[in-house]
């Protein structure tokens, strides 16, 4: 197996940019896996121990690496559980404006959690700023 860059000055810029590297490098040898994963999921038959259970991988940085201080460690399930969840919201995304309701905020594309703390802000000072009733019943959920 080559090194991932083959320039010591290259370098990589994450852990994570190493991960989806081997990913895409390595689809034939991995692929299968975490399709089946993904298909385990989807049909109700996923089981929480593979999301728990992490292969480490050594990838080499160079040519002929003959030290440990050559190769990088990665982890490849956290890149797995990615993959599940990015597909997951692609189906979804579809679906989801039927299922949120108006008054909702969250998985609207645009939205910010900003838009959250603004709504808020401006009721809490509506009702501080009242003459005659101050009294108000918040629900957070």
């Amino acid at each position: 197996m080559s090194g991932l860059r083959d320039e010591p000055n290259e370098g990589f810029r994450s852990r994570q940019v190493s991960c989806l590297i081997f990913f895409q490098k390595f689809w034939s040898l991995v692929g299968t896996k975490v399709t089946r994963v993904y298909q385990n999921d989807l049909n109700g038959r996923a089981s929480v121990r593979e999301f728990n259970n992490a292969n480490v991988v050594l990838i080499p940085k160079i040519k002929n690496p003959s030290f440990v201080s050559d190769f990088i460690p990665i982890s490849l399930c956290s890149v797995v559980y990615k993959i599940i969840t990015k597909a997951l919201a692609n189906r979804l995304k579809d679906y989801l404006p039927s299922i949120i309701t108006p008054n909702q905020s969250t998985f609207i594309p645009g939205s910010l959690i900003f838009d959250n703390v603004l709504v808020s802000f401006k009721t809490i000072h509506s009702i501080s700023h009242r003459k005659k009733e101050r009294k108000a019943l918040w629900s957070l959920s």
